[in-house]
């Protein structure tokens, strides 16, 4: 089935929808792992560490790439000067709005289970409050990163670029048709050694501060996952050829790199020379392994237009924007009442989960909060009026 139509539009849009809802179980898991995180629990899980390690190593990269392919499909409907002013405005507005207004909770939350009293919350906010950090953006780093990726898809699809780098793009599409386990085995591998070098470069100069962690590592990281994405987006079929790639040849390699990347987590005694080269490695093969297994699945997932699924999927990114305050604030209370392990974090997935959806709803019924989580002002799906359109047409029957 081309990627043109219909239900494979909906299938990875069901798919996107839950690579970000995952940011729930990821973020309560690592509060609950006690490991050092913005809120940290005093008992150690090595199951819920694994769980965190696990479920990120797979879904950024599978989400950049799903990303990049619909950025590529757009842009190729619309001019890049209209696409990126959309992009601005899809990205840039929710961002602000997360930055704006969900602060005080986060930063409460972070500055109370750091320092263990009111007082020391109130002067981590102080100090938090400026120069602008990776305090301000948090869990909302990869819209940064999809905004520097879209300027830089939006530059090259420019009518002064467009002529060399469509000239480059056809050759690879050409590659990738002919054979596509080759083309993704030596993308993998370039890629590899730019993200290596590039995380050297990284530490080396010292760029975190320079940019104050407004811009992390993790846009090196994710640009192969974002750029094989663009090249899948370009021409029809291509992503149903990735997802053909035999199995057999897939997993082992993405299994191994999976397990680099929890052993780079587990291992200081590598050193920060071998932890970069090691997470240059696993981070970009296991990511774009993963991401084939993943696109093999998802069909049988999603494999048509479902109500409650077009749902999840208006409400991701305002259940993605809310769902950090949420976890890192019932994460603390519970800690701090000695509920913990995989029972606090089963209760604080389940609250998050629950009260970001509620957010949406609200949200979603007033136009101007609508657009500020949103960056649009067209209504989306609604499970309320879901339910009253099947209460009536039961009704009916």
């Amino acid at each position: 089935m081309a990627v043109g139509t219909s239900p494979r539009i909906v299938y990875l849009d069901g798919l996107r929808a839950f690579l970000m809802l995952f940011g729930i179980p990821y973020h309560a898991a690592l509060a609950f792992s006690g490991q050092p995180w913005l809120v940290r629990s005093e008992q150690d899980s090595a199951f819920l560490w694994f769980l965190a390690e696990f479920l990120h190593v797979w879904r950024m990269p599978a989400f950049f790439v799903i990303a990049g392919f619909f950025s590529a499909l757009i842009l190729r409907r619309r001019g890049p000067g209209a696409w990126f002013r959309g992009r601005l405005r899809r990205l840039g507005i929710p961002l602000v709005t997360g930055v704006l207004l969900l602060w005080p909770a986060q930063w409460w939350a972070i500055g109370y289970s750091r320092m263990g009293s009111h007082e020391g919350a109130v002067s981590y906010m102080a100090d938090a409050a400026w120069p602008p950090s990776s305090a301000w953006t948090i869990h909302l780093w990869f819209l940064v990163n999809l905004l520097l990726y879209s300027a830089v898809l939006a530059l090259a699809a420019s009518p002064w670029l467009r002529r060399y780098t469509g000239a480059v793009a056809r050759v690879l599409v050409a590659r990738f048709v002919a054979r596509p386990g080759v083309c993704l085995t030596v993308f993998a591998a370039t890629s590899v050694v730019l993200v290596t070098v590039g995380l050297a470069g990284w530490e080396h100069w010292h760029l975190r501060a320079v940019t104050n962690g407004l811009v992390a590592r993790t846009v090196l990281l994710f640009a192969p996952a974002f750029l094989l994405g663009v090249l899948l987006g370009s021409r029809d079929g291509l992503l149903d050829r990735l997802a053909r790639i035999p199995l057999r040849a897939v997993v082992p390699v993405a299994a191994a790199a999976v397990g680099a990347v929890l052993a780079a987590r587990s291992w200081p005694t590598l050193g920060s020379g071998g932890t970069v080269l090691m997470e240059g490695v696993a981070w970009t093969v296991g990511g774009l392994g993963m991401t084939v297994l993943v696109l093999r699945v998802a069909p049988r997932l999603f494999p048509r237009p479902r109500a409650w699924v077009t749902w999840l999927v208006d409400a991701s990114l305002p259940v993605y924007l809310i769902h950090m305050p949420l976890v890192l604030v019932s994460s603390l209370l519970l800690i701090r009442a000695g509920v913990d392990g995989v029972v606090g974090w089963l209760i604080v997935v389940s609250v998050t989960l629950v009260g970001s959806l509620a957010f949406y709803e609200v949200a979603n019924r007033v136009p101007w909060a609508r657009y500020a989580v949103n960056g649009s002002h067209k209504a989306g799906k609604s499970i309320h009026g879901h339910m009253k359109t099947r209460l009536a047409s039961w009704t009916r029957n």
